[in-house]
């Protein structure tokens, strides 16, 4: 049996979906299960740079392109001497970032803005014509692939075997594929390239498919699982509230293919019991099988920590993905309103995105430089011993991985009341607070403000949080999960399942 884990993009601020991946592979090696991780988006970076810093195993690794093109798993680490001695030529090199390089060639209307990988290792080289970008070359530890543009515009792409032959070459419109020259086949369309990149993996009934991302792919994937078993994972809300009634739910866009289709599905895997029983009334509602829908949380611990303590209270902390929806900037507001109340109070905001530069300004307009920081994206490991509270903005959690790992610390937490992750990890006063989430801004930083102070007050028993936390934690350590995946697997369904459903 293999567990084929299928998802879309990683980069370099991955995403709750990438790192839900990573515990579901922990969770699986501990279980001793044959596992592959199948990223299907074309990558201008070489996705086994990105898949090492996320931390899974390059030798489960499958990207479709590089699948199809006979390539192996390299790490980047094509010398930067070895483009320079193709240039055949004297050049002048000028450092543009800390990350990328340009050369020029005298007399000649060609450059090359070569991008790096740890200031050494070439990543990829964009080749101007009159400051025209005309091609770009892609590198492991040798050339990958090479794209190829006219009018700005992306025209084809040759992707290389091995030993550097021509192993197939596509052609796009808009950036979509158009067509794909493939062992004297010719396929038109995204649908038929993966079709055949999911026939060759020659599934079978021994195989498990979880879609982590199903979205544009699974009607590549289901007409190709020849008796595989295939799992949902729902990492969202599964339907739109707003327009749904009580005769009639409208699914979430993303998951409406697959909840309508689900002949061809074998588990929907909520990652709470709360979203799995509102999952559960709502497919019966809609006269869907309710008993394909499973709980199983998507993070996991390596072991409880019988030590906790939490060193200082007023040290706040919160990891995320600098995204609009996660609303940092709330927390933001909040903190600089409950420093008034302690002066003691600074916020850690750990994570990378779009919103970085928006973030910064807010802070130094609210004259906050001195107690909020930006620290970027770090390995949490060691940082979370520094902290005293866990805050959140999130309006929706499908878990809250990073919940998980606060609580592994004994941090109490404040959020709203939302679902599912936070009404998952807080027991209201216990291990921290949730605040009604309004349809107003000001009124939102009000109820976070009120929030925070309630968990800083002096009243609140850190001991009584900490003792929850190990106690509820003992639920997600590795060994736990991994069983939970098994016993799924094997389709065994105990009577202490159903109980806890029932109980719940």
């Amino acid at each position: 049996m293999t567990v084929y884990h299928i998802n879309k993009a990683i980069g370099w601020a991955s995403s709750g979906v990438e790192y839900a991946q990573k515990y579901r592979s922990l969770a699986l090696h501990s279980t001793g299960t044959k596992q592959r991780f199948i990223f299907t988006d074309y990558l201008g970076t070489n996705l086994i740079h990105f898949t090492t810093l996320l931390g899974l195993e390059t030798n489960e690794i499958i990207g479709i392109y590089a699948f199809l093109a006979q390539q192996q798993n390299h790490p980047s680490r094509y010398p930067l001497d070895s483009f320079e001695k193709r240039l055949n030529s004297s050049f002048s090199k000028k450092e543009m970032l800390e990350n990328q390089l340009v050369y020029t060639i005298p007399n000649a209307n060609i450059s090359y803005r070569v991008w790096l990988i740890d200031q050494q290792f070439v990543d990829r080289i964009d080749i101007l014509y009159n400051q025209k970008l005309i091609r770009v070359e892609h590198y492991s530890d040798r050339l990958t692939n090479i794209e190829y543009f006219g009018n700005n515009q992306l025209i084809s792409r040759t992707f290389y075997t091995e030993q550097g032959s021509v192993a197939y070459r596509q052609f796009y419109e808009n950036r979509q594929i158009t067509l794909t020259f493939i062992d004297n086949k010719i396929l038109i369309g995204r649908n038929a390239f993966f079709q055949l990149f999911f026939q060759r993996l020659k599934w079978d009934s021994d195989d498990i498919i979880l879609l982590d991302r199903s979205h544009e792919l699974v009607d590549a994937v289901f007409p190709k699982l020849n008796g595989a078993r295939v799992g949902i994972i729902i990492h969202a809300e599964h339907y739109n509230a707003p327009y749904s009634s009580p005769s009639r739910i409208l699914w979430n866009n993303f998951y409406e293919y697959v909840f309508t289709h689900d002949e061809y599905v074998t588990w929907y895997i909520a990652a709470t019991i709360q979203q799995a029983k509102t999952m559960k009334d709502h497919f019966i509602k809609m006269n869907k099988d309710a008993s394909k829908i499973h709980t199983i949380p998507v993070g996991c611990v390596d072991k409880v920590n019988g030590t906790m303590e939490i060193s200082n209270k007023y040290n706040l902390v919160t990891v995320s993905r600098l995204a609009t929806e996660k609303h940092i900037d709330l927390l933001v507001k909040a903190v600089v309103a409950a420093k008034k109340q302690f002066p003691e109070v600074t916020l850690s905001i750990y994570g990378e995105g779009g919103c970085s530069t928006s973030l910064q300004q807010l802070i130094s307009k609210l004259n906050a430089e001195n107690y909020i920081f930006l620290k970027g994206h770090q390995e949490m490991t060691h940082e979370y011993k520094k902290y005293g509270g866990y805050i959140t903005a999130s309006y929706s959690e499908g878990f809250g991985l990073t919940l998980l790992e606060a609580i592994s610390y004994g941090i109490p937490i404040v959020g709203f009341l939302v679902p599912y992750g936070n009404t998952e990890f807080v027991q209201e006063g216990i291990n921290g607070f949730l605040v009604k989430k309004t349809d107003s801004e000001e009124k939102n930083i009000f109820n976070l403000t009120a929030g925070l102070v309630k968990m800083l007050y002096p009243n609140f028993d850190l001991t009584e949080a900490i003792t929850y936390n190990q106690a509820k934690v003992a639920k997600y350590t590795v060994e736990n999960i991994g069983k939970r995946w098994d016993q799924l697997f094997s389709e065994i369904t105990t009577k202490e399942d159903l109980h806890e459903y029932i109980s719940s």
